[in-house]
């Protein structure tokens, strides 16, 4: 049995990266892909919206660049590699894979069998919020589709013939892909 805990995890700046703390447990970690991930797992399993390993990969793109552009600071440590269909955080894909094109039905569980998610509030949460709203019920080819377009940094990071896209283009992304939205 899982132990789920989005609750017990808050997020605060520290030494520009995002941190959360188990309460229960003690100690500061640094909030994982992984974690983000959880977060917008359960965004689709509340909305009854598909999430896919590709659609779970962009909506973590889009989350990261929109923070980063928001924030002038990563949301997490993991880097994302310049892969054929965009933008991939390998430790994501490699949790999720088995589920190859099929629904993602389970969150990530951690080493002590324990779910966790940032705790949305403040930036994060409005970034949350931005993302899927504006992606969430959108297709991981779609998304994939939009990652690839000119300028975004998977295509110039592609056209560079660059393993890993850089936070200096993945922060542009940030900002114009959420043109539409007004700047907060």
């Amino acid at each position: 049995m899982y132990k789920v805990v989005f609750s017990k995890i808050s997020c605060y700046a520290k030494k520009n990266l995002l941190m959360h703390t188990k309460h229960q447990v003690g100690g500061t970690y640094m909030i994982s892909a992984l974690n983000v991930s959880n977060n917008l797992i359960n965004r689709a399993k509340l909305t009854g919206a598909t999430m896919t390993p590709m659609k779970l990969q962009k909506l973590l793109y889009f989350v990261y660049a929109r923070y980063l552009f928001r924030s002038n600071q990563p949301l997490f440590k993991e880097r994302f590699a310049t892969w054929q269909f965009g933008p991939v955080i390998p430790e994501v894909y490699k949790y999720f894979e088995s589920y190859s094109r099929k629904n993602i039905d389970d969150y990530f569980v951690d080493e002590n069998n324990e779910i966790y998610g940032a705790k949305e509030t403040g930036l994060f949460a409005d970034v949350l919020e931005e993302v899927w709203n504006k992606f969430g019920q959108e297709t991981g080819i779609h998304l994939s589709e939009r990652t690839h377009e000119q300028g975004a940094a998977w295509s110039i990071a592609d056209e560079r013939d660059h393993d890993w896209l850089n936070d200096v283009d993945i922060s542009k992304d940030g900002r114009s892909f959420f043109d539409d939205l007004t700047e907060q």
